[in-house]
């Protein structure tokens, strides 16, 4: 496989604060503690050993998460070494997008591999985590995802945490998947993976676990789940600060106008309160009306003193939203810095106030890398066509206009003849305008009038060319179909698994390589398998 590097500025569908992020433009230092810069590890590490974590509930709670599982013995050693002050960890984290939702799953995960590799070669001891967000409940956000153009759903009723929901309906959606897989080898060894997760799992929490780490236990990921006691009991005091002193919103709220003035929007909706509280089959959001907390659409409500003692009985009720979550896995985790995508690190920029009155680390942001993936078919029609993965970042209009232009064995350039009518008509107001001044304008408008003619002919002979050259001309829209589903990016729709039949776990190998977040240009495979 070859590759090449792409400037994000030359990519459309990027938004301009990630292209902003992306070149370090000076206007978004201020809401960053650390510049995205590998060499900033020393000053990282550093700062991050200031903040001390519970590391004996860490390891006891993952240990507890992976024991029974044929992941343990693996990552039993590095579970281990969170004990040690000197471990620290990367971390990335999603919602359990069905069997890993589109392409950027993937690239979160082997990019937090590339940095924790790179890290630990400096005499670090730096582990990749990815946090698997069981309690997120937008259903509908997590229950599809497209391989071959073929959309897969799990179709089935929504109910609370998806994470804790049961596997009903998972057969399925894994015999669809297997009917599009294929029979190759890996498609094989894709279909077994499926089945050990179905095997060996009664939430969806567990399903999502297990196939993950299937996949990447052996490249060191360590997988966690937040959703659980022991984790949220360390969380307590910060669900109290956010119940009852509503810290967040003030705070958020000005680092979102600030960043405002300088050009960037808002990116995550900050409520008064930024918790739901969690039931069997439900995740409420929590308000305060008069002196009573009320969880929505329930008869529950507690008053101050009794949702203080619930926090204390069972904080693993309360389940951050958006703008408390990163604060749960940076008070709980070595990190050092976290790897996410442009919309994930927009929002980000908006805590660091937040952090320091949480008084919690706030770690390095990370772009994670973002590529596209270029098959054999689709490189052998662009070689046929002439045409570079660089034409295809053109306006589509733009593109065929072009293609049909230099394709065609005539010449429709018509800035000649444009220049010889503002030639000949700027001869009539130099003889009319001494003459009559009131005729000027009546010239100029039958100037545009005319020009404007002339271009609607040169659009005509353009149609006439691209109508004899449709075969061509149709093969360009379905490449970058392809490679641009609906106008967007290919990571943002396609499941690595399309890819995973003709590879195996080499493409992971491969994307650990080259998924270098520090190189920061969008990265072009061409899978010529």
């Amino acid at each position: 496989m070859q590759t090449e590097l792409v400037s994000f500025d030359k990519v459309s569908q990027f938004s301009q604060r990630d292209k902003a992020y992306q070149r370090g433009d000076q206007r978004l230092a201020e809401f960053l503690s650390f510049a995205f810069d590998e060499d900033e590890l020393e000053n990282l590490v550093n700062a991050r050993s200031k903040f001390e974590v519970n590391r004996e509930v860490l390891v006891k709670e993952l240990t507890r998460q992976y024991q029974g599982t044929p992941f343990f013995d693996k990552l039993y050693g590095s579970i281990s070494a969170l004990r040690n002050k000197s471990t620290f960890t990367v971390i990335t984290a999603h919602q359990p997008s069905l069997l890993m939702g589109p392409l950027y799953y993937v690239y979160k995960i082997c990019s937090a591999i590339n940095v924790a590799r790179k890290w630990s070669k400096k005499g670090h001891t730096v582990l990749p985590v990815f946090i698997l967000g069981a309690e997120d409940h937008d259903f509908e956000e997590i229950d599809h995802f497209t391989i071959f153009n073929k959309e897969i759903k799990w179709q089935r009723e929504k109910k609370g945490a998806t994470g804790r929901m049961t596997v009903e309906g998972l057969d399925e959606v894994v015999k669809l998947t297997e009917e599009v897989l294929g029979q190759t080898m890996h498609a094989e060894d894709l279909k077994l993976k499926m089945a050990y997760a179905q095997n060996n799992s009664a939430t969806y929490g567990e399903f999502m676990f297990n196939f993950i780490n299937q996949l990447f236990h052996e490249h060191g990921v360590i997988t966690v789940n937040f959703d659980n006691k022991a984790f949220k009991n360390l969380f307590r005091p910060l669900i109290k600060k956010e119940i009852v002193n509503q810290f967040s919103k003030p705070l958020v709220t000005s680092t979102q106008g600030k960043l405002e003035e300088k050009g960037f929007g808002q990116q995550a909706f900050v409520r008064d309160i930024n918790f739901f509280y969690m039931t069997a089959g439900a995740r409420r959001r929590i308000e305060k009306k008069g002196d009573k907390y009320i969880v929505l659409n329930s008869d529950l409500s507690f008053s101050e003193s009794e949702i203080l003692q619930e926090i204390a009985d069972h904080p693993e009720n309360f389940s951050p939203n958006v703008v408390m979550r990163p604060l749960i896995q940076e008070l709980i985790m070595p990190n050092l810095a976290y790897i996410g995508g442009g919309g994930e690190l927009a929002y980000w920029m908006e805590r660091k106030s937040q952090f320091e009155a949480a008084k919690v680390f706030f770690p390095m942001l990370i772009r994670r890398k973002s590529a596209m993936w270029i098959n054999s078919h689709n490189i052998k029609t662009l070689k046929q066509l002439e045409l570079t993965f660089n034409d295809l970042l053109q306006k589509e209009t733009q593109l065929i206009s072009s293609f049909a232009i230099d394709n065609s064995e005539h010449s429709i350039d018509i800035q000649s003849e444009i220049t010889a009518l503002k030639r000949m008509y700027h001869s009539l107001e130099n003889k009319a305008g001494p003459i009559d001044k009131t005729l000027v304008p009546k010239i100029q408008a039958q100037r545009a009038k005319h020009i404007n003619e002339v271009e609607k002919l040169q659009a005509r002979m353009i149609r006439t060319l691209k109508a004899r050259q449709e075969i061509q001309i149709n093969k360009i829209y379905k490449v970058r179909q392809q490679l641009f589903p609906n106008n967007g990016l290919q990571e943002r729709t396609t499941n690595f698994m399309q890819f995973y039949v003709d590879h195996g776990n080499s493409m992971i190998e491969f994307l650990i390589q080259h998924c270098d977040p520090f190189v920061k240009e969008l990265l072009v495979i061409y899978d010529d398998k």
